[in-house]
């Protein structure tokens, strides 16, 4: 299964189970630097971003997931940070440099963000760990992925509302659970 897709799909159901009017699915083009929106029974409507580090450009673009108020958050793995868009694609923030101290990545790839809460989870590969961030990008804690955590690139995330993380981890074929 692939991250985007199943992001999408959770995201939309939660979305409608709050009563949200929220109809685009997102996709990541990382070989080309965007994102594209279409509407729900696919007609392309819009896309943003090239290839570069300013705001709304990126370097091999990851994974996404869309928060309650249905901005839009994409790991920009290539340049280490994590970038926040309105619907319409209007950059609202960027967080995140390469490194290892905390709010810093190296690589970053699963994301998803806490319903009802906001809160952004990412798996920074690169450092073994996924970090945890309010939703205007503060960094508020850290967990570590455990040892022996395989090829971490292939890791993808999900969070209950409780703020139980569920890790799975292809490159030793398991689902590790961490309690906050």
């Amino acid at each position: 299964m692939y991250w985007c897709h199943k992001s999408i799909k959770k995201n939309l159901r939660l979305l409608d189970s709050f009563n949200f009017q929220f109809s685009y699915v997102f996709v990541v083009d990382s070989n080309n630097d965007r994102i594209q929106k279409f509407t729900s029974n696919g007609t392309f409507v819009d896309e943003w971003g090239t290839a570069g580090a300013g705001p709304g450009q990126f370097n091999n673009p990851g994974r996404i997931a869309v928060d309650p108020s249905g901005n839009l958050f994409v790991a920009d793995f290539g340049n280490n940070r994590i970038q926040k868009f309105d619907e319409n694609g209007n950059p609202i923030t960027i967080w995140g440099t390469g490194g290892a101290s905390p709010g810093q990545f190296y690589n970053p790839t699963g994301m998803t963000v806490q319903f009802p809460q906001g809160n952004v989870f990412v798996a920074d590969s690169g450092n073994s760990r996924i970090q945890q961030f309010d939703n205007s990008g503060k960094f508020v804690k850290e967990f570590s992925t455990g040892e022996n955590t395989g090829d971490i690139t292939n890791i993808d995330l999900d969070v209950d509302s409780d703020g139980k993380i569920y890790l799975t981890d292809r490159g030793l074929d398991v689902i590790k659970v961490i309690s906050p």
